[in-house]
């Protein structure tokens, strides 16, 4: 590790640069070795800390890219900890916060992770940041849906498209589709929203597998059905929805 008066950004970089090398290389001793370096070194470099919060995050979606959620938790708590400085943007403290909390989904950490999402998406509707508090109600609603609380997630995933329709988000909408239409193959939606959101998903058809198809599918001919009762289902279906 370089003298700690003398450490630049570049030499962090550098160090964690060498860390991916090595676990690409798989030689993880080392790579960790690298990993605890780079943390180390920017926790006590003690000057330009906004940087510092960017290089912490940055670091922390890419340990979490590579199933390293043990630093991956670490780097995410040091740019929360600076995003409460002044000057701080608000959009930077909620996609810091977001990425926060998948950490802890990530590690079963249900409830802390549920803490953080309610968080974003207060703050996020406070400053109208809506597709920050979609993102944060879909995965509330996912973790509910882990735990069989569907209704309660359809609840959550319905907030979400109102929040999306105000500032659209494509992958959080794409995420959110697929779970409503799973959730509602086990509890009851809305059937115009699951139409719509079917509709929508047209845009989506290279990210769906058959496999996924095959599940959603029965439940937006089910919904047709019922708006429907006088059309033939499939028909309806084969007309609007392309995947």
């Amino acid at each position: 590790m370089p003298e700690l008066l003398m450490i630049t950004f570049a030499q962090v970089d550098t160090r964690f640069k060498e860390g991916e090398h090595a676990l690409r290389k798989r030689a993880l001793d080392y790579s960790r070795s690298c990993f605890r370096d780079c943390l180390d070194m920017l926790r006590l470099k003690e000057d330009e800390a906004t940087a510092k919060g960017t290089y912490y995050q940055r670091y922390a979606d890419t340990l979490v890219a590579m199933n390293l959620f043990e630093f991956a938790l670490e780097a995410s708590e040091h740019a929360i900890k600076l995003d409460k400085m002044p000057g701080t943007e608000i959009g930077k403290r909620l996609s810091d916060l977001i990425t926060y909390g998948n950490i802890h989904m990530s590690l079963s950490n249900y409830r802390k992770a549920v803490r953080i999402f309610k968080e974003v998406t207060e703050l996020g509707l406070q400053h109208k940041d809506y597709s920050s508090a979609a993102s944060a109600s879909t995965n509330i609603a996912t973790i509910y849906g882990q735990s069989g609380m569907f209704a309660e997630g359809i609840r959550l995933l319905e907030n979400s498209f109102d929040y999306l329709s105000k500032h659209p988000f494509p992958n959080t909408e794409f995420v959110t589709i697929i779970t409503y239409l799973q959730f509602c193959k086990y509890e009851p939606g809305n059937d115009q929203r699951i139409f719509a959101a079917a509709v929508a998903l047209n845009k989506y058809t290279e990210r769906l597998s058959p496999e996924l198809i095959a599940f959603i599918q029965p439940v937006v001919e089910h919904a047709i059905k019922k708006q429907h009762p006088d059309k033939d289902p499939k028909a309806v279906y084969a007309e609007h929805i392309k995947w």
